[in-house]
């Protein structure tokens, strides 16, 4: 056979035919071996039946082409496609026949998945808004991790929510920021609840049948119908309508006091630590619930931008904000011509965030400057890269 393969691809082997010899069909017929194999590692979508045709039995799962776009689809219900007519046609009279394939989709076995796998061109130029928010989203839903290479250019403000339980972990890559104003991209964790707050009393907690044996003189119980809290180290903020005095709250903006419940007893939770500010809640008190077991990891990456208004004094535009996580890691984000804050956490508790710098003035893209301090101006200070509310 050595005389009917000419030569064989880099990586895969593939066959490179020669079609003057006879018996070229032999190499070519592995090739088609081989493809489906690395198509059944790496793919979801079995049953390739190739283009639709007409008069056909597709079974359920069976995957076509749609020659008119080359799009993919899954057959959803067991049927013989109609005599005459184009696909478009059979799928308008049967809406529930197929579905729809999500391009750049791939298997558990693939620990990763990119923008490029999603049609991002990388360029910063082309317009990657669509491509780089679909691959977030589907390395949120199937748990693997974002990986970028790449300048992607993102045109508008998107969020996304972070489902209970879920890790979103982004390393590398650009994001060239092209909005005027508002949030670039926000990463928003959801609460498991919040409660009315009937009652906030100084009190003990008797924690001597736990391990390890601890009873608490010191601390504040919170009466709280229909919590979820188990008392297990479970995260919690205290909010109302009133806010929390600048100096009240240790020098920083702050909404709200975050704490750890410890013990709960019915309508009862008890906290970790006495609240410094409970005096200040009084109209519409509300603990929040939140969410301790969404992960998210943001590293290795940079947030640029060459609109005016995002240079100016008048600074306009936030990069990354994140919302109601616990423990996020922001570590090694590079941000240009920073606007009123590359970085925002909003009511996160025990953000780590560390080598996080900006660079400023057009031609300065190397001069990176660190923040004053390794937290306060990364975390709460007013100007900066990162700002915490």
């Amino acid at each position: 056979m050595a005389g009917l393969i000419e030569r064989q691809t880099p990586f895969a082997k593939l066959n490179i035919i020669n079609y003057d010899q006879v018996g070229w069909d032999d190499p070519l017929h592995e090739n088609f071996y081989v493809i489906d194999a690395l198509l059944q590692q790496f793919s979801e979508y079995h049953q390739v039946r190739g283009l639709w045709k007409n008069a056909t039995l597709y079974q359920l799962n069976d995957t076509v082409v749609d020659v008119s776009n080359g799009a993919l689809w899954k057959c959803a219900v067991s049927h013989t496609s109609a005599s005459t007519g184009s696909f478009l046609d059979d799928r308008t009279a049967h809406p529930t026949y197929w579905v729809s394939v999500t391009t750049g989709v791939i298997s558990d076995e693939v620990a990763y998945v990119t923008p490029e796998g999603f049609g991002a061109k990388g360029t910063g130029v082309d317009d990657d808004t669509v491509p780089v928010i679909n691959s977030i989203n589907y390395a949120v839903t199937h748990q693997k991790a974002w990986r970028g290479t790449k300048k992607y250019r993102v045109t508008s403000s998107q969020v996304i929510n972070l489902p209970s339980g879920s890790t979103l972990d982004m390393q590398g890559g650009e994001i060239f920021v092209d909005i005027n104003s508002g949030t670039q991209l926000s990463l928003n964790v959801p609460p498991v609840g919040v409660y009315s707050v009937l009652e906030i009393a100084a009190s003990t907690v008797d924690l001597s049948r736990g391990v390890p044996s601890t009873k608490l003189t010191t601390t504040h119980r919170i009466r709280c119908p229909g919590h979820t809290f188990t008392g297990n180290g479970d995260v919690c903020k205290i909010i109302s309508d009133n806010p929390i005095p600048q100096i009240a709250a240790a020098g920083i903006y702050s909404i709200g006091e975050f704490n750890i419940v410890v013990a709960v007893d019915g309508d009862y939770v008890y906290l970790a630590a006495p609240l410094r500010n409970a005096s200040t809640f009084v109209t519409n008190t509300r603990i929040v619930h939140v969410d301790k077991t969404t992960r998210l990891f943001i590293r290795d990456m940079k947030f640029s931008s060459d609109l005016q208004s995002n240079i100016d004094n008048g600074r306009n535009t936030v990069y990354l904000s994140i919302k109601g996580a616990v423990s996020p890691l922001v570590n090694n984000i590079r941000s240009r011509f920073t606007t009123y804050c590359a970085i925002r956490t909003i009511s996160c508790f025990g953000t780590f965030a560390s080598q996080c710098y900006f660079t400023d003035g057009i031609n300065n893209d190397n001069a990176g400057r660190p923040g004053r301090g390794p937290l306060r101006r990364a975390l709460g200070g007013r100007s900066g890269l990162c700002r915490r509310a």
